[in-house]
């Protein structure tokens, strides 16, 4: 899953963990960042502006920007959270 381009990371793990076994591995990569500047201001930009007025550098493949930036003890509580049991 790559949970930083999810609109909705908490809510989609709890789907996900509704889904499957008691004791079924997800697997989770996720760059620990805080992020660059053109991500962080990528989606705000692109609602106030519009794509028409929107700047080229920020045109490029929309999966290409972060939604959302984690480190590692706001992605542990969110996956205890809804329900995932965290081993590494």
């Amino acid at each position: 899953i790559s949970l930083e381009h999810v609109p909705d990371p908490r809510g989609l793990l709890a789907r996900v963990r509704r889904l499957v076994r008691d004791g079924a591995p997800l697997v989770l990569d996720v760059p620990y960042q805080l992020g660059s500047l053109k991500d962080l201001t990528k989606y705000p930009l692109r609602r106030l502006l519009g794509e028409r007025g929107f700047h080229p550098l920020f045109k490029r493949n929309e999966n290409e920007f972060h939604l959302s930036f984690f480190d590692p003890p706001r992605l542990r509580a969110m996956l205890a959270d809804t329900g995932w049991r965290v081993v590494h």
